[in-house]
């Protein structure tokens, strides 16, 4: 949405080269899990395992039941490796519904499950990286103990038509009828003056849902998930829960000291855009001189050039 690109230009002096680096001495290596969410052209999945694999990363890929992508055989090259993790288990995914938050959750679960330390990564399934993975291995190391999350307080000035209120004082039924469906009964819950009430011990967050946190970060996440079932039941009928669940449990939590406003993702929109520009062969020289570590978007029907540019550069 149009509030990103407000946002970027906010933090467009933060990058990862101004967050300080802490000088650290660890026995147990970095090790990193890839949650991927999964929907068309699984080529570009095939290309960010290849990209990153290695014995310090693990993937789990969760495939949305309304895509028929895992049926094709592109995605066989990765089905079989140790570090690769298809989830059985797949949420029929809707834009803006919650069924989003519940597919990030079976892949955050899955990845602890399987009980890798370090940190989790959550992408789609049309992300790059954009840094080799000796250097996303060495700044996730020099920075251990800190939340790479994209924040900020709703209402938040500039963001949609009222800071984003309507997100969450309004319910949204976009699972069960679809965002125009779900918009009929918002304008009648408005003609009504019938809003919602957010808890009032928490302060609602919203921001980019993708983020890299800590495996304590993860695992608190979870926890709260298993013990506030009001708290899910109310993000159920928000409008867009996946940019603001997580922020909001994480802020109001004491994992807030530790949060580094910045995703670490390069990602640009355009104004009132529902979604990230796609990037083309004529972005190469600004992606590669980011100080971000991964990028979105890319799409092999697009501009498949840039994907193997990429892909070519950050080859170790």
């Amino acid at each position: 949405m149009s509030f990103s690109l407000e946002f970027n230009r906010e933090i467009k002096d933060e990058g990862i080269n101004k967050i300080k680096r802490d000088s650290i001495t660890v026995n147990d290596p970095m090790k990193i899990s890839f949650l991927i969410l999964g929907h068309k052209n699984p080529s570009q999945i095939v290309t960010f395992v290849n990209a990153l694999d290695c014995e310090s990363f693990k993937f789990f890929i969760h495939i949305n039941k309304k895509s028929d992508i895992g049926n094709n055989g592109v995605l066989e090259e990765i089905k079989n490796r140790k570090n690769v993790y298809f989830l059985d288990e797949r949420e029929e995914v809707r834009w803006g519904g919650y069924s989003l938050v519940k597919a990030t959750l079976l892949l955050l679960r899955k990845a602890l499950e399987i009980n890798q330390g370090g940190y989790i990564s959550l992408h789609s399934g049309q992300d790059l990286p954009i840094k080799s993975k000796a250097q996303i291995l060495d700044f996730l190391s020099n920075n251990r103990g800190k939340e790479f999350v994209e924040f900020w307080k709703i209402p938040k000035p500039g963001w949609e038509v009222d800071g984003g209120l309507r997100r969450i004082n309004y319910y949204w039924l976009i699972d069960e009828f679809g965002y125009d469906g779900a918009s009929k009964i918002l304008e009648e819950q408005k003609r009504l003056n019938h809003k919602r009430k957010f808890f009032h011990n928490m302060e609602p967050y919203g921001g980019s849902m993708w983020w890299t946190i800590t495996r304590e970060c993860g695992e608190y996440i979870i926890d709260y998930v298993n013990q506030n079932k009001t708290f899910c039941d109310y993000y159920k009928y928000t409008l867009l829960p996946d940019e603001g669940f997580f922020q909001t449990i994480i802020l109001n939590s004491h994992f807030k000291d530790k949060v580094i406003n910045n995703n670490l993702r390069h990602i640009e929109w355009e104004a009132w855009q529902s979604h990230p520009n796609i990037f083309r062969e004529y972005d190469y020289n600004k992606l590669i001189s980011s100080d971000r570590l991964f990028a979105r978007k890319f799409d092999i029907d697009v501009d498949n050039k840039i994907i193997e540019m990429i892909a070519h550069k950050i080859a170790d």
